[in-house]
């Protein structure tokens, strides 16, 4: 009886690790069901900006990302841009392999993770621009791998606070005139800062819908300070 007890929890446990599931465009396997991570899983002809949260949701529940798995987006010839959270501690071989219009890279890791070349193999690094936190740059490029990059900018603002991010949401995006920020959770906005890619503040609000119509096209971060803390997104502005 414990025997078969012990089976079927074995099925069941495994069952759940091997769920895939798809959030905002971007697919992720479960990887530890009872704590509730997730990696990036296959992605294969992803387009576009791809915006990998710390914290993602199936099914009503929150799992946080942790890795970016073997061949995530391989042959994304036309992937532009990938935003990487802080939550994430691995990169596996040929996460971005042959992502040849790649050209922007948001690293929201504080230390540098330690990957292989292949993370990165046949993407023109030395034209594309990573960005990293504020007062990092200098650890990255001396960091193999990622020195590789140019240029390296230390402009990313802060860490994304796993909660706050969850409880943000901003829309529309891209903004093409206004740009509306919704909090959940009690959350209240204090303050809302605008920066562009260079690291320079060129927009502050207090105000839940802002207006974007002065800002030259572009993708830009953007820092929501609340009651309980602050997250900062990208946005990109037509």
């Amino acid at each position: 009886m414990k025997k078969l007890l012990f089976l079927v929890l074995t099925l069941i446990s495994t069952s759940a690790i091997a769920q895939t599931f798809t959030d905002n465009g971007i697919n992720y396997n479960i990887t530890d069901a009872i704590n509730f991570k997730v990696e990036v899983g296959s992605n294969a002809s992803f387009t576009g900006v791809a915006n990998i949260p710390a914290i993602v949701n199936n099914g009503g529940q929150n799992y946080e990302v942790t890795s970016i798995g073997n061949n995530a987006f391989q042959f994304c010839g036309n992937l532009t841009s990938i935003t990487i959270p802080n939550s994430v501690n691995s990169i596996s071989d040929n996460a971005f392999f042959y992502c040849t219009a790649l050209t922007t890279v948001n690293c929201y890791i504080v230390t540098p993770l330690v990957i292989n070349p292949a993370v990165f193999q046949n993407v023109n690094q030395s034209g594309c621009v990573l960005n990293v936190p504020v007062g990092t740059e200098a650890a990255y490029q001396a960091a193999a791998v990622w020195q590789n990059f140019a240029p390296i900018n230390g402009s990313l603002l802060s860490s994304n606070s796993f909660v706050i991010e969850n409880s943000l949401k901003m829309y529309p995006n891209p903004s093409n005139g206004f740009v509306t920020i919704a909090l959940d959770n009690n959350l209240q906005v204090e303050k809302v800062n605008f920066y562009n890619s260079l690291g320079q503040l060129v927009k502050t609000t207090t105000a839940n819908v802002v207006s974007t119509i002065e800002l030259a096209k572009g993708s830009y971060f953007v820092e929501v300070v609340t009651n309980e803390g602050k997250a900062t997104k990208q946005l990109l502005v037509q």
